[in-house]
């Protein structure tokens, strides 16, 4: 079946206007940074768009850009969204880019929330004749979107997804199809051993609703999410491995919660899941639907 390849144009708009600039020292000696010319950053921006949609198999494409405002800045109590993040001086190119995305690819511009939950909307809402007998279970051959991304939090969303490669650190991720409840994946260390000689592990990833449950264990770092306090992926892994429905893990998930917050866990898990979620549906209004809880 053909494909539409919803691309997270956030990566590209922030990698391809730091790629296309450069230090230099000018003629005073002064360490001065200059943007490359238009048709060399417009041919970066391009040949990022064209190689995702080849290599994610997809026939057409849409972008997303995020805008201004996000729920989750409100929603979070414990410590400010993405708040651990400093301040940095945007490349020469930001802008540039932005309106090249938007003018010339129709990129569109999300606001109130972030381009990975448009992106979650657009293919759930492809997904809903996608379900078997057994509501947990889609045809992965009826599904016509492929969400093209690099972050990692995108993967709690069932359907195609595809992940270019990032320079030596991380790489391509070729097609491939989350089913609802998802699985975890341990990776361990090959020449670091625990007290009873097993591997260390080393990192945990994951897909689908295991993958967000994961989460709201060990929180998520580069946004500030805190999850829940002392619960790192080795304890995450302990508590979802080998479950089979959410409702195993959202009580398994509560157990750990309940352990660090007596008084009001449910009121402190729900913070989390707020900010972790990729919210997949939007009400009458257009505003987000949030998570609503184990079915």
């Amino acid at each position: 079946m053909a494909r539409t390849a919803l691309i997270d144009a956030d990566v590209i708009h922030y990698s391809a206007s730091a790629a296309c600039q450069e230090d230099i020292v000018d003629d005073m000696g002064d360490v001065v940074t200059v943007a490359a010319a238009e048709y060399i950053w417009r041919h970066t921006v391009d040949s990022m768009i064209a190689n995702i949609v080849k290599n994610s198999g997809a026939t057409d494409y849409k972008l997303y850009l995020t805008g201004k405002g996000n729920f989750r800045e409100e929603v979070a109590k414990k410590k400010p969204y993405k708040g651990n993040r400093k301040a940095k001086e945007k490349p020469l190119l930001f802008e540039d880019v932005a309106t090249y995305l938007v003018d010339t690819y129709c990129a569109e511009v999300v606001t109130g929330m972030e381009a990975d939950d448009a992106m979650a909307i657009a293919q759930c809402a492809d997904l809903e004749g996608c379900y078997q007998e057994d509501p947990t279970v889609l045809d992965e051959s009826l599904a016509s979107t492929i969400i093209c991304t690099t972050d990692k939090d995108l993967r709690m969303v069932p359907g195609w997804h595809y992940s270019w490669p990032v320079g030596d650190r991380i790489g391509e991720r070729v097609p491939y199809f989350v089913d609802v409840l998802g699985s975890l994946q341990p990776k361990y260390h090959t020449d670091k051993f625990l007290k009873d000689g097993s591997p260390k592990l080393k990192k945990l990833e994951g897909v689908g609703l295991a993958w967000f449950y994961c989460q709201l264990i060990m929180g998520d770092s580069v946004d500030n999410i805190p999850g829940c306090p002392g619960a790192g992926p080795a304890k995450a892994l302990a508590a979802l491995e080998g479950l089979t429905t959410e409702e195993e893990m959202y009580q398994a998930t509560l157990a750990l919660y309940e352990a660090k917050y007596p008084e009001n866990p449910s009121e402190e898990l729900l913070e989390q899941a707020y900010l972790l979620w990729m919210v997949q549906e939007v009400d009458d209004q257009g505003e987000p639907i949030m998570w609503g809880g184990a079915a």
